[in-house]
């Protein structure tokens, strides 16, 4: 077998000699980087359907547009429109689905095959938490877009309830004086549309949808941002929507809208309620925090309402500020009311007269420039000078409003900190949206504590700890995610392809997420802001990825092991945003990107590193410490939202298999591809008969390159198209026959099953084993959630990426396959050689490997590296190459081996022996503490001592008389080190 068949055999002395820096290799896990604050995006934008032509503005702080624009580029139509009862039409189409075809599984796919990822430090965004008010263990919490959660224990343990309602968007919980559960969904900051209001009463068992909310018919009830409960009413309700208050008096079976306000101009500031309480001492009084920077108050019970300027704020009508009114009763003091007002990045009134007159306080600027997306405040009960205001940071005052200080410190470790406020390091993550105390509170035995951010739950014990003077106080906030909570919203996932099992995703305002299954896994958090599109270089052991708007960035695992190393990439790619998320990308970019870009890594060749902003970008030196970049396609002419220069590239495909075969899709449905993409000037085709909205995904066949599919946003019937002959045709009417109308994400093909097709949609999974001919649904695993993004870990298993409910991996269930293992050997060149390919095995008997090869007869049994039982593990296969080195071969299974031999070939000079890295070849399983199982052999490695000759050689044998001769005639007996089925 000549050197570029083949690769070189491992010496044992070289493995020894590694061996000690192997197993930390294995274990050390990614550091985190100081967490940076990145403005969230705000506003609403679509014009509603009915039944008021009203148009809500777009409070966007980021002069990108950010998540919202994000979002409405994935649902709204051509025309920019998305329906009103999207979300509660979503629920029908996947009923109408499984009516139609049934649950019935394929493609591998089965309940009891989800595994779900995520949890520990790494959370998502709380919108609202309900302690139960008569048991302190018992919490209800809603999940920006994962839907409802509850706690039994106290925070210990998490379990969603209600997955299949029509909307996983939780804003508001409330609950009565029966004990009846309320939630109100769509979340107006972020664009996420609701489905209305829903109830139940068993704890959140099951849910009840409530049909006088349906969006579908007023669109009132697309945003429900608060809802409280009358104390002793059971059934009266008032909810805050973006559109005014409602009321109901029967539980929610009819609603009146009790507050409206004429718009001013085009817009209806005063309509919105953010925010309403009760009187905790007066049951008849109400007051509601409006958009616009003022108050509605009710005497009635919220039957009627007048509107009360809180001061001489001037509306901006061109400006980007919401004004939203964020309010907190004080009940140890009759009439005080306090008021944080998104103005001048957070000014904080006080009323003592029931909010008849306000009175500036102070300006402790605790909301920065996002008021509208992050806004809450908390007035002790018991203490009438105690109030805590929550924003980007989190800050309380001991002394009625007048002055405050930093209120975030807590107990985690210093790898988990987020960022610095006032040189002092914080853990808690920042972005805060509800701060309640817990059942029972009593500001003396009982002074417990509960709040909501974007990183999760965090719990305090005693809130009037003085957290001021120490980063690490025993007293501090807990994070009370747990490995249970798993509400994370990515963007794109990654998975390495090498036996160990690491997965990077980017995150919804917690970076990039880097996590390692098994013993001792870790998640941690590798980078600031939003994080996007990761991609994985196994072979090098680095992780590239961005964050928002293309600010492409590296992390080199193994660079500085104890202390990772994330460097900057984008030193002359010019469609990122210089320094728009902390990033120093390229002087005078041009910022002509979408908010979530596609960066991938080509499946053929690791040194090609495609990037899409409003042209393709090529990186041929992606190690390199500063890669360089060229544009590879032009931008598009083509018009997008009505404008022309916006048209960004939105998805990548590369085809596994051909370097040259790339398509792109861009914002507005085109799609181009090349079969010279290698070429320094490749040639684009534009495809036709394709839609008008975003492509999402774009998948070419693995063994046909002719074999394309594309999906598309919004919601539309028919979203995946495929082609069967490159382009030059397309089809979508199996899928518009079939699918839900809802906007699609992501498809990808089994790697080792032609026809086997996985489809990520805004309600789930779906599966066919026909390429595409029919389908099926099975989402028991990660439920009625968005699946933003696919992606495979190995050959075996799939890895989904969720915009809400973490990731998910699936090993789609395979009968069980073994293959046998060939040995070969060739005595000129003193190498042994194992294949479990027949095709490999057959062409070295035609030799194709070259003259002196021959089969020993060896020979033992492996499973199909895609079908393996549970205690399977793939075998990694190296190779070295003759000149210089030994020309021998290397097999391992040992996840330690396996990394620490690639990361060591990315690091070996040239002309010094350097282990090549071939793949995965078959899978075998690891002798446990009593050795193999029953119904396994032992595979016994020897090694021949003769490294210092340039002639190491190893040989892996099923015999253990073979293995006593081979030690007999001088070789080093390593033992059992494997386990085949016998």
């Amino acid at each position: 077998m000549t050197g570029s068949q083949a690769g070189i055999r491992i010496a044992a002395c070289a493995l020894a000699a590694l061996a000690g820096g192997l197993s930390a290799a294995a274990a050390a896990r990614i550091q985190t980087t100081p967490f940076g604050l990145n403005p969230a995006d705000q506003g609403a934008f679509l014009q509603p359907a009915n039944p008021e032509r009203e148009s809500p503005r777009m409070f966007s702080k980021s002069k990108h547009g950010g998540r919202i624009a994000d979002w409405r580029l994935h649902h709204a139509d051509g025309a920019g429109r998305v329906p009103d009862d999207a979300q509660t039409r979503n629920l029908r189409a996947f009923d109408e689905f499984v009516k139609k075809r049934g649950r019935v599984k394929a493609a591998g796919i089965a309940p009891d095959r989800w595994t779900a990822l995520g949890g520990g430090p790494v959370g998502g965004r709380i919108r609202a938490i309900l302690p139960h008010p008569a048991d302190a263990n018992t919490l209800w919490l809603g999940a920006a877009t994962g839907g409802v959660w509850k706690t039994t224990d106290g925070g210990a343990t998490w379990r969603a309830v209600g997955d299949n309602i029509a909307s996983l968007t939780v804003s508001t919980m409330v609950i009565d004086a029966a004990n009846t559960l309320y939630i109100g969904t769509g979340e107006w900051s972020q664009g996420h549309f609701g489905a209305g209001v829903f109830r139940s009463d068993d704890g959140g068992a099951t849910w009840q949808f409530l049909p006088a909310t349906d969006p579908g018919a007023n669109n009132h009830w697309r945003y429900v941002s608060r809802m409280v409960a009358h104390p002793t009413q059971p059934g009266v309700i008032i909810a805050g929507t973006w559109r005014g208050i409602y009321r109901t008096a029967d539980g929610g079976a009819t609603w009146t809208r009790v507050h409206r306000l004429t718009p001013i101009g085009s817009e209806s500031f005063f309509n919105h309620a953010h925010d309403i309480d009760f009187d905790p001492n007066n049951a008849s009084r109400l007051t509601a925090g409006l958009v616009g920077g003022a108050v509605a108050l009710s005497t009635d019970a919220g039957v009627t309402w007048q509107m009360q300027p809180i001061a001489d704020i001037a509306i901006d009508l061109e400006g980007d500020t919401a004004q939203r009114v964020e309010l907190a009763y004080s009940k140890s003091r009759p009439g005080r009311i306090y008021a944080l007002v998104d103005r001048r990045s957070g000014d904080l009134y006080r009323s003592d007269d029931g909010g008849a007159n306000w009175e500036l306080m102070s300006n402790p600027k605790v909301l920065a420039e996002q008021g509208n997306y992050d806004n809450t405040l908390w007035a002790d009960p018991f203490d009438d000078r105690l109030v805590i205001a929550g924003g980007v940071d989190l800050v309380r005052s001991t002394d009625g409003g007048a002055t405050w200080k930093a209120f975030q410190s807590g107990t985690a470790t210093s790898a988990e900190s987020y960022r610095t406020i006032n040189n002092t390091r914080t853990v808690i993550h920042p972005d805060f949206h509800w701060i309640v105390a817990a059942a029972g509170y009593d500001g003396a035995a009982n002074r417990r504590v509960y709040l909501g951010n974007d990183g999760g739950v965090f719990r305090i014990e005693d809130v009037r700890t003085n957290l001021f003077d120490s980063v690490l106080q025993p007293n501090g906030w807990q994070r009370l995610n747990g490995d249970s909570l798993r509400v994370t919203q990515y963007y794109g996932v990654a998975a390495s392809p090498d036996p160990n099992p690491y997965l990077a995703g980017g995150a919804q305002d917690n970076g990039v997420v880097f996590s390692s299954q098994g013993a001792g896994a870790a998640t941690l958090r590798i980078a600031s802001g939003d994080g996007m599109s990761p991609s994985i270089d196994a072979a090098a052991d680095s992780l590239y990825y961005t964050i928002q708007w293309l600010a492409a960035r590296r992390i080199d695992r193994a660079s500085v092991p104890g202390n990772r190393q994330s460097f900057t990439i984008c030193a002359n790619l010019l469609d990122t945003a210089r320094d728009a998320s902390g990033a120093d990308c390229a002087a005078g970019a041009a910022a002509k990107a979408n908010f979530v870009a596609p960066l991938v890594l080509d499946p053929n060749n690791p040194l090609r590193l495609l990037a899409g902003g409003n042209s393709l970008w090529l990186s041929t030196d992606p190690r390199a410490d500063e890669p360089q970049w060229r544009a590879i396609k032009p931008p598009s002419t083509g018009v997008h939202n009505g404008t022309t220069g916006t048209n960004y590239i939105n998805a990548i495909g590369i085809a596994d298999g051909s370097s040259n075969h790339i398509w792109v899709g861009h914002n507005n449905g085109e799609l181009y591809a090349t079969t010279s993409g290698t070429a320094a000037t490749p040639a684009w085709s534009s495809m036709s008969g394709l839609p008008n909205r975003a492509v999402t995904s774009i998948h070419v066949d693995r063994d046909n390159h002719n074999l394309v599919f594309a999906t598309y946003a919004g919601y539309a019937a028919g979203n995946l198209y495929t082609s069967a002959d490159g382009g030059a045709s397309w089809s979508n009417a199996i899928a518009a026959a079939q699918l839900p109308a809802v906007p699609f994400y992501s498809i990808t093909r089994h790697p080792l099953r032609p026809g086997w097709l996985y489809l990520g949609t805004e309600i789930g999974l779906f599966a066919s084993q026909d390429n595409g001919a029919n389908w099926s649904a099975y989402n028991d695993g990660p439920a009625n959630v968005i699946v933003r993004k696919l992606s495979w870990q190995g050959n075996d298993t799939l890895v989904l990426g969720t915009y809400g409910r973490g990731a998910f991996t699936l090993k789609p269930a395979l009968d069980v396959q073994t293959v046998t293992v060939f040995e070969f050997y060739n005595a000129a060149l003193k190498h042994y050689f194992r294949t479990a390919d027949p095709g490999e095995a057959a062409a070295i008997d035609n030799g194709a490997a070259g003259p002196g090869w021959s089969r020993t007869g060896d020979d033992f049994k492996a499973w199909a590296a895609f079908a393996y039982p549970n205690e399977g593990r793939q075998v990694c296969r190296f190779y070295g190459s003759m000149v210089p080195g030994p020309n021998s071969h290397f097999y391992t299974a040992s996840a330690a081996e396996c990394n620490g031999l690639k990361s060591l070939a990315v690091r070996t000079p040239n002309g010094v022996p350097r282990w090549n890295y071939e793949g995965l070849s078959f899978a075998i399983a690891l002798p446990g503490d009593a050795g193999c199982g029953a119904t396994q052999v032992g595979i016994y490695r020897a090694y021949n001592n003769r490294a210092d000759q340039n002639d190491s050689n190893h040989r892996y044998t099923t015999r253990q008389s073979e293995y006593q001769q081979l030690i007999a005639q001088g070789w080093a007996g390593e033992g059992i080190v494997m386990c085949a089925p016998a």
